[in-house]
């Protein structure tokens, strides 16, 4: 069997265990992946079907270079590309080492796998300072969320959302980010607790809500326009991205005890809550992943040996058409 067939062979019958087990097993495509990546069970068929592959793959190797090396160069690209991009996807899975964790400018990262510490330079959330919303949607970016992170050495590593940033042997990526307004709770004149609280606030009308422990409320906050406009009968709402307005609601089990603007300070029970100036942050995901440079060389691989096999089988069949016409 040529490489090419194997490789559809291989595609096939991963295909059809999907299918299977997807309608008798209840079994989804991360159902598979998280078992893969936990048990042996999974584990040793994997990796069986992939040092078969190989083995195929040399077998097949041997008779096209007796068609020539020229041909094998062509030829290999598919199907190694295919073997490395399983390789690389079963050593991430198998070997993988991750961790989340939410940063401000200033404070430091240390990968628990990696003798280095990573100091967040700055964060460029990338929103509009000012933005209006009339109904048709809310353009709040200007440009791609960014985190410039700096090593031990003083190197500095201008983090994205994909593809991921590599740092020394960590990879880095942005999950999410926000802003955090500055909270502080005081009682009698007494300050009680004073913190940055992050946010998932951003878009016109979203809200968030947070707890602070020992204290038995809840606080609701959700996003508020400074101003609202008309213009040439179309309303429009104008929102601070910089320096959000909030309208805050205070719970206790499940009543309200008092509402009012993040931009004045509210009093409720025996206590008084004032908000100050945001700061940014961002949720990033630190990676140890051996198998992404594989995967990578896989998808390259892939990316070049499609095209060059259909180019090969193109000229075969134009070569096989002319020798009936001579």
């Amino acid at each position: 069997m040529s490489s090419p067939g194997f490789l559809i062979w291989m595609l096939g019958a991963w295909i059809i265990y999907y299918i299977f087990s997807s309608i008798w097993l209840n079994e989804s495509f991360g159902n598979f992946v998280e078992a893969l990546r936990t048990k042996t069970v999974y584990k040793i068929p994997f990796a069986v079907f992939l040092a078969s592959g190989y083995l195929n793959l040399v077998r097949a190797s041997r008779q096209v270079v007796r068609n020539g090396k020229r041909r094998l160069l062509i030829w290999i690209l598919m199907p190694l590309g295919a073997m490395l991009y399983c390789t690389g996807f079963f050593i991430s899975l198998s070997f993988r080492q991750f961790g989340w964790t939410i940063v401000g400018e200033g404070q430091t990262v240390k990968p628990r796998w990696s003798s280095e510490t990573f100091q967040v330079e700055k964060i460029d959330t990338g929103l509009h300072d000012r933005t209006v919303e009339t109904g048709e949607g809310l353009g709040i970016f200007k440009y791609e969320p960014t985190l410039t992170i700096k090593d031990d050495s003083g190197r500095k590593y201008t983090v994205g959302a994909f593809p991921p940033t590599r740092a020394g042997v960590t990879y880095f990526h942005i999950l999410n980010f926000g802003l955090a307004p500055g909270v502080r709770i005081s009682s009698a004149g007494e300050i009680l607790e004073d913190f940055f609280m992050p946010l998932t606030i951003i878009g016109a009308g979203s809200s968030d809500s947070f707890s602070v422990p020992e204290l038995p409320y809840k606080f609701v906050l959700t996003a508020e326009p400074e101003k609202t406009i008309t213009k040439r009968g179309v309303k429009a709402s104008e929102f601070n991205l910089k320096d959000p307005l909030y309208s805050v609601r205070i719970y206790r089990d499940e009543k309200i005890v008092a509402e009012g603007s993040s931009r004045k300070s509210i009093e409720f029970d025996d206590y008084k809550i004032e908000f100050m100036p945001p700061v940014s942050w961002m949720r990033i995901e630190a990676v140890k992943d051996y198998g992404y440079p594989v995967v990578v060389a896989g998808i390259i691989l892939l990316s070049a040996g499609i095209p060059a096999y259909l180019i090969s089988l193109l000229r075969r069949l134009i070569s096989k058409r002319k020798i009936p016409e001579q």
